[in-house]
């Protein structure tokens, strides 16, 4: 599917529609997410839909795509998904699976477990 947009803030909203329609067909939906400057208007976005009734997560499995090894905690990944989007929607933090050193190995096991990624 392509989707052309006129503006970053027509991204934002389709990207979230996106996620929305998956979501809400598939409550248990399995999402691999970045981290990033990018992504903080889209995890604004979601949260505001959460925040409405218009989009429940609590049900999705979350997987970060990245991280920062070696960073300062507030520069982290898990950091910026954990504060901008775990803490302000109803993902539940038990669901969330955080790249890292102690799990890169099995990494792609778990996704897999998990039945692969919807998104």
């Amino acid at each position: 599917m392509k989707t052309i947009c006129a503006s970053y803030q027509d991204v934002i909203a389709a990207a979230a529609d996106q996620i929305t329609e998956l979501v809400t067909s598939k409550p248990q939906a399995v999402l691999a997410v970045a981290a990033g400057e990018t992504m903080i208007p889209l995890f604004a976005e979601l949260a505001d839909r959460c925040q409405k009734g218009q989009l429940r997560l609590k049900d999705c499995r979350l997987f970060s795509v990245a991280e920062y090894i070696g960073a300062e905690e507030e520069k982290t990944c898990r950091h910026i998904l954990e504060s901008l989007l775990v803490e302000k929607t109803d993902l539940r933090p038990e669901n969330c699976v955080f790249l890292g050193e102690e799990n890169l190995d099995a990494y792609d096991e778990k996704i897999a477990s998990n039945g692969g990624l919807d998104l």
